[in-house]
């Protein structure tokens, strides 16, 4: 399965053109960001933009399909709050660091 991949938190340094116009206009429209991509959809450090959860939402919203977003980040965000309903739209995971063993 082919899924389509959006870091948040990039090196600027090494950035392209396209990949922080990308990254503004999650920032500017999130959902209209969200849009152009393929699903399923990796979101890698969303916590950067937390308004991308908004379009999330209305994206679930409008398709039931599960499994179309994955939303990964290095820290905890509390998602209980009144800010984004995560009811049955959610499911969490804990993840461990890998080992080397893992790794290798």
């Amino acid at each position: 399965m082919d899924v389509s991949t959006f870091w948040f938190q990039q090196n600027n340094s090494s950035c392209s053109g396209r990949v922080l116009a990308q990254a503004r206009s999650f920032h500017d429209d999130p959902d209209q960001a969200l849009a152009v991509f393929e699903h399923p959809l990796l979101l890698d450090e969303w916590q950067e933009v937390p308004t991308v959860l908004g379009a999330v939402k209305r994206s679930v919203d409008a398709n039931q399909h599960r499994g179309q977003f994955l939303l990964t980040g290095s820290v905890r965000a509390d998602l209980t709050g009144e800010s984004w309903p995560a009811t049955g739209r959610v499911a969490m995971l804990t993840m461990t660091p890998l080992v080397q063993r893992e790794i290798s």
